[in-house]
């Protein structure tokens, strides 16, 4: 674990305090003492609306092997905690909704000291058509062009040099600023660029980028990827504000274990650099990788880590996903998602969108139980869900990677986890 979040602290008390023996009544549970054993779990949660924002509204359920359920609200900074000796599940209700429908993070196998963080890291989240439109100028390039365009991490246009141009950020991809990057084409051997990191944003208003022209350099994306995919395709971009803005993106094609692309890219610009590339089978089994590194590196070189190949789809059948897989590699921690319905007691029901994260250890996945506030029997119908794997090469396990639940669901614009680093997904949905 590489950071500790400062909390909160909910101390056990009353009836739900850990019993322990003092020295001359007998011999303590081994349990309990052992070290750190009464360390709290740490927990941050983040807005599930992708604004990096904290949610200040989560509940936690901490569940240990006794069942009893043991709950923290979160504060004004979106910290909250519980004390599990033995350790067990972390149960988030993002927003602390209780109606007919609700934003669910499950966390097993967590331990005493944990520090996680969940919730969606902010990024560009498009939730509708713009809502604000602005008029923006970029300058000529001295000795001219053949053309030009902007880019934000929705969308990109081209554009007229010194005429002011109608360009509109749909909700998400804005806050008070927006990340903008002006590109223009001299030749095939020549681009040049203008960051913007921080654009003061306002419907109906104008902007004139006054940054200098700079080149772009030109670098080279190239991955090791397993044999037998059927398509694909590989990307270049940098990490701003928001997540990330593209510079290149390129199918690819011949399955072949190794694929490399030239593309000009604006060396040095916004937070980080990144790179990825994703690959099918024919089969339906799916594998990518996401790279993000210091924003001065120019040649990015991926690694498709090995991963559990799906041989059957998961499938829902006695309250658990199930599927089989050809075991591969050793991934970190293993991700569910999907939409899963719960009958109510009484009639109705709880429409939840679920986010479990566990270790992976058996191609087995038993359907969590929602807390007793819901009031629910257990899950109803049949729940739409897919199964991917995650591995990070700077961590090693489960318990490296579980305090990053958050960037296993969602990499984002990664508040949390130093780069350089590689994150391996595969899916199978």
């Amino acid at each position: 674990m590489r950071y500790v979040w400062c909390v909160l602290l909910c101390a056990a008390c009353g009836d739900d305090a850990p019993a322990r023996l003092d020295a001359n009544e007998g011999t303590p549970d081994a349990a309990l003492d052992a070290p750190d054993s009464l360390t709290p779990i740490t927990v941050t949660a983040l807005s599930m609306a992708s604004d990096g924002l904290p949610d200040a509204a989560a509940i936690g359920i901490f569940v240990g092997p006794d069942g009893i359920e043991h709950e923290s609200t979160a504060d004004a900074t979106g910290h909250l905690s519980g004390v599990l000796p033995q350790g067990g599940t972390l149960t988030v209700i993002h927003g602390g909704s209780t109606g007919t429908s609700a934003l669910i993070t499950v966390v097993r196998g967590v331990r005493p000291g944990d520090a996680l963080t969940v919730g969606r890291p902010l990024r560009a989240f498009f939730t509708g058509p713009d809502d604000v439109t602005m008029q923006i100028t970029v300058p000529a390039v001295s000795g001219g062009a053949t053309s030009y365009e902007i880019k934000s991490v929705s969308h990109s246009q081209g554009v007229t040099p010194g005429v002011a141009s109608s360009f509109g950020f749909p909700p998400g991809a804005h806050g008070a600023t927006a990340s903008l990057l002006a590109i223009a084409t001299v030749s095939a051997s020549d681009h040049r660029y203008i960051h913007e990191p921080a654009l003061p944003v306002s419907n109906g208003g104008a902007a004139t980028l006054t940054g200098t022209w700079q080149t772009m350099a030109s670098a080279d994306v190239s991955a090791i990827v397993p044999a037998g995919w059927t398509t694909g395709a590989m990307f270049r971009g940098i990490v701003v504000d928001r997540g990330v803005s593209e510079t290149m993106r390129q199918s690819i094609t011949g399955g072949a274990t190794t694929a490399t692309v030239t593309a000009p890219t604006p060396v040095g610009a916004g937070l980080a650099a990144v790179a990825g590339a994703s690959v099918t089978f024919a089969d339906g089994n799916s594998i990518g990788v996401l790279r993000q590194d210091a924003a001065s590196t120019q040649n990015m070189a991926l690694t498709i880590a090995a991963m559990p190949v799906f041989t059957t789809k998961p499938a829902y059948a006695n309250n658990a996903v199930t599927w089989t897989e050809a075991h591969a590699g050793s991934p970190d921690a293993r991700v569910m998602v999907g939409i899963v319905s719960y009958a109510k007691s009484g009639g109705g029901m709880v429409v939840t969108q679920l986010f479990l994260v566990d270790d992976g250890a058996t191609p087995n996945i038993p359907m969590p139980a929602l807390p007793a506030r819901f009031n629910t029997t257990g899950v109803m119908g049949t729940p739409s869900v897919g199964v991917y794997y995650a591995d990070v090469d700077t961590l090693a396990g489960y318990d490296a990677a579980r305090p990053y639940t958050s960037l296993l669901i969602d990499a984002g614009n990664n508040p949390t986890l130093p780069r350089p680093f590689s994150l391996t997904r595969s899916s199978v949905y």
